[in-house]
């Protein structure tokens, strides 16, 4: 999908607005119209997690104007969002680019005067920080909402911007995150689960895709064997072990999904197996993936963002993670999910004070699962949903 469609202002700048996502829901009822701001610039999956806010919101107040703002790598992610009204993208790489010459820096100060221009004119009544980061908190602190919502840990200072807090907590499950955020807006009964809606022209596309190869939807199932951190990989013959499985002992047909940067892990993989299967890595954008996968069985997946997308379209997951126990508690309480942890993994790094679910960057945990653990889980969760 041409991601021009969606602009409308100049991409000059740090910021640029965009149009709205496709087709959106149209409830109705409720006459208060506060404006609310979400700030979350950083990865897909981290995006996906938020989905419940947007949700929410227009379920508690129709007529509210919901704005997101996330980087550029994970528009796609909030155009499937149809509880998204407009999107600001984040392009971080001209900011980052802007901070390095200074913040002195004639363009640099022209790009913040922009983007609270822009931002101020909405009017925003609430700006929720959905990421403790200081430069989430200045975004919030530009766009003049009255109130500004993040959590209450200092992280960079971030409290500096703020203008209420809530209390950091080891939560049990994801999208657990934004309910917080929701009870304290006086919402009740918020619902925790992800949500993403891919557009028609995405839902033909997989579809046409899945007949050409002669895939029928109840034995598809959806690999995504690679993600942004070396530490969360499996091994490349693991997957093609695992994927000549599927096919011989139970009768799914797989298939491979990820970006452009990965067809190559892919093309590898099938080189080791002895039985190749379509990879449709690369030749897919995020929105055509997520139609992919809500058509399928269900999905096997390292941490990354088609994990959370095939949750969010509805379809069963088995998620490879080597974390710490908070975080594999966290999704093992996720319905229609299950999770493969390697054996004396080695947890999570930490940072400013609190855990941070990655992997430190020399680990090798993920080595240590072995695909019968993977198909042990495959068939817990044939059970659990009766696949």
């Amino acid at each position: 999908m041409n991601d021009a469609s969606y602009s409308n202002g100049p991409a000059e700048g740090l910021f640029h607005r965009c149009g709205p996502p496709h087709e959106r829901l149209q409830p109705a009822g409720e006459t208060a119209s506060p404006r609310f701001l979400l700030l979350r610039h950083s990865s897909i999956g981290d995006v996906v997690m938020t989905t419940p806010l947007a949700r929410e919101l227009k379920r508690a107040y129709p007529n509210s104007l919901v704005v997101a703002s996330v980087e550029e790598k994970s528009q796609a992610a909030v155009r499937m969002n149809p509880y998204v009204d407009e999107v600001f993208l984040f392009k971080v790489q001209t900011f980052n680019e802007q901070l390095r010459k200074g913040i002195g820096t004639p363009a640099f100060r022209r790009g913040v005067r922009d983007l609270a221009a822009r931002l101020k004119g909405y009017r925003f009544s609430t700006a929720l920080v959905c990421q403790s980061t200081a430069r989430t908190g200045l975004f919030a602190f530009f766009s003049g909402a009255d109130r500004r919502i993040g959590y209450g840990e200092n992280v960079e200072g971030i409290r500096y911007f703020l203008t209420d807090f809530l209390p950091f907590t080891l939560r049990p499950r994801p999208g657990l995150e934004p309910v917080e955020f929701l009870r304290y807006l006086g919402v009740e009964n918020p619902d925790p689960s992800l949500f993403l809606q891919p557009p028609p022209e995405a839902r033909h596309r997989a579809q046409a895709l899945l007949q050409e190869h002669g895939i029928a939807p109840d034995r598809a199932v959806a690999l995504c064997p690679a993600t942004s951190q070396a530490s969360k990989y499996w091994t490349e013959a693991g997957w093609a072990e695992l994927s000549d499985a599927l096919q011989q002992r139970y009768g799914f047909q797989p298939l491979y999904l990820g970006g452009p940067a990965d067809s190559a892990l892919a093309t590898r993989i099938n080189a080791l197996a002895r039985h190749p299967v379509p990879s449709f890595a690369g030749s897919c954008s995020l929105e055509e993936s997520a139609a992919v996968i809500q058509r399928c069985a269900f999905t096997i997946s390292v941490d990354t963002g088609l994990a959370f997308i095939s949750r969010a379209v509805g379809r069963p997951l088995v998620l490879l993670h080597a974390v710490s126990p908070y975080t594999d508690k966290r999704m093992a309480e996720e319905p229609d999910t299950v999770v493969v942890t390697p054996p004396g993994a080695c947890g999570s790094r930490y940072g400013f004070g609190r855990p941070r679910d990655l992997p430190s960057p020399d680990c090798t945990c993920m080595t240590r699962i072995r695909p019968e653990d993977v198909l042990s889980a495959v068939e817990r969760l044939m059970t659990q949903v009766g696949v």
